[in-house]
């Protein structure tokens, strides 16, 4: 199949893998709070979240390798962090959001394994007051969605800066992945969203509306489910807007990928999608950098989530889109040929 470019139209104006020993995550760019002094914690050391209120604002948390039961709530700043990287300690939900900040105004999740509740109704992680949290690195699965929160990750305060993570088979009735509402801002870069799925409105990955500002850079979307937008969906009487630049939708993504609503806008650049509807909205925004074929994404794999064909995606994404911060991918790989999706 050809490669389409889409040109807008003239009114356009109107169950997770994880590789062993994956390179660690690097500390936040020098925008981000520092945190100290370090303090580790093991399985042995008690409930972590007990523990938590006991630590001084701004600790650094190290991980001994294990399962840690939530709920957790942040009370005070703090980084939670994996000692021995990824695959090594898992925190998992009971009832309620398994993460929630509730008093911090800084929160930093490094190469973790977080799971939504094991009963009930919650989001993996629940953001509902102003605060800047990094989620670096990290594993977020089995979220459900409570009321019309998102599954993964269900903002509606502040800022949630995710970077180089995998959200897999969550379930909202809005956003399945990410649910981003009112005045906050979501920021993902080299991210996988696989196997997420609304029964509601829709956005089985991404879901924004009443303002929210949603940023996705070098994302991979696949086998996510919606009625309307099983990519991403913006909607919003005061409208919000999605911006999906050097992103890669795989085949896989059934009916249409993305969709607007009401005053919401998605726009989309240097990226490649399976299709868009035979009459792109005015609230749907592209360009000629745009690609529409269809391409598969491989699971089973080594890196997981890799195209089946990586030699059609040459020409397409922007390196300059990517600084020093973004520029490895999902994998902590430097790019060289490939500058769309997740996975060089």
């Amino acid at each position: 199949m050809e490669d389409d470019v889409i040109t807008p139209p003239s009114d356009a104006a109107a169950p997770d893998t994880v590789a062993p020993q994956r390179p660690k995550v690097d500390v936040a760019p020098d925008d981000a709070f520092v945190f100290g002094p370090t303090i580790d914690f093991g399985p042995t050391d008690g409930a972590l979240g007990d523990a938590v209120w006991r630590m001084p604002a701004g600790a650094h948390v190290r991980l001994a390798p294990g399962v840690y039961r939530g709920p957790i709530a942040f009370p005070e700043d703090l980084c939670l962090e994996a000692a021995r990287g990824l695959g090594s300690v898992t925190i998992t939900g009971s009832q309620g959001a398994t993460l929630s900040v509730e008093g911090a105004a800084n929160v930093q999740l490094i190469n973790l394994m977080l799971k939504g509740p094991t009963r009930g109704f919650g989001a993996v992680l629940q953001v509902y007051q102003q605060a800047d949290v990094r989620v670096d690195g990290c594993v977020l699965t089995g979220g459900r969605g409570r009321g019309e929160g998102g599954g993964a990750v269900d903002l509606q305060a502040g800022r949630v800066r995710i970077r180089r993570c995998r959200i897999t088979h969550n379930v909202a009735l809005q956003g399945g992945g990410v649910r981003a509402s009112g005045t906050v801002r979501v920021e993902a870069s080299n991210c996988v969203f696989a196997d997420n799925r609304v029964e509601g409105a829709g956005g089985g990955a991404v879901f924004a509306a009443f303002g929210a500002h949603v940023s996705l850079l070098g994302c991979t979307f696949t086998g996510n489910r919606g009625a309307i937008g099983s990519s991403v969906l913006s909607a919003g009487t005061i409208g919000a807007r999605v911006e999906l630049d050097c992103c890669l939708i795989a085949q896989d993504e059934r009916g249409l990928c993305v969709a607007s609503q009401d005053d919401g806008v998605v726009s989309i650049q240097r990226s490649l999608l399976p299709t868009l509807a035979e009459h792109v909205s005015a609230g749907i925004e592209v360009n000629a950098t745009v690609r529409q074929r269809g391409v598969g994404v491989q699971r089973d794999v080594d890196p997981p989530y890799s195209v089946s064909f990586p030699v059609v995606l040459r020409g397409i994404g922007g390196p300059a889109q990517f600084d020093d911060d973004t520029r490895a991918d999902l994998y902590g790989r430097s790019r060289r040929d490939v500058w769309v999706g997740a996975v060089a």
